[in-house]
């Protein structure tokens, strides 16, 4: 599997799906959930998720209906005075923000006006785990755990 290639083309997913639009241009699902789908030749990337001011989904990248990465994660606003919206506005300019190394999340550190994201993240993208938080004022108001990696199927080639 050609990694460098894995890895541009989650990050053109990612900053063509939820970061650049939000839930508004998610497909709703019948059993709740929302759906981001992204294409390009015969790779395809898959955001689903359910829940808003709590939530778990998890990403997938397949070529040919085979899986090559995935990545499952579980947020939760923690504060009720600050609208989710509001923190979801902010998490979408951070997410656009997409490190090329770690295109998991966001990167390690973000700020604007009141806000700051943290991002803390082990891994490759073969493997990997991390958490990312949003505090507003200097109270934590967001936070995400994440984990995934690459398939470990030699046959799949990008």
């Amino acid at each position: 599997m050609d990694i460098a290639k894995l890895q541009q083309f989650i990050i053109q997913a990612k900053k063509a799906t939820y970061a650049s639009g939000g839930e508004n241009q998610a497909k709703n699902l019948s059993n709740g959930r929302k759906e981001y789908i992204f294409k390009e030749g015969r790779l395809e990337y898959v955001d689903r998720y359910k829940g808003h001011e709590e939530f778990m989904g998890k990403e997938e990248v397949s070529k040919n209906k085979k899986l090559l990465w995935q990545m499952k994660y579980k947020g939760k606003v923690l504060n009720d005075k600050i609208p989710a919206d509001d923190i979801y506005i902010f998490l979408r300019k951070v997410l656009r923000q997409v490190p090329a190394d770690k295109p998991f999340r966001g990167p390690i550190k973000f700020c604007d006006r009141e806000y700051k994201y943290i991002n803390i993240v082990n891994g490759d993208l073969e493997k990997f785990f991390g958490k990312e938080q949003v505090y507003y004022k200097k109270a934590l108001v967001y936070e995400l755990d994440y984990l995934g990696g690459a398939t470990n199927n030699p046959n799949l080639t990008l």
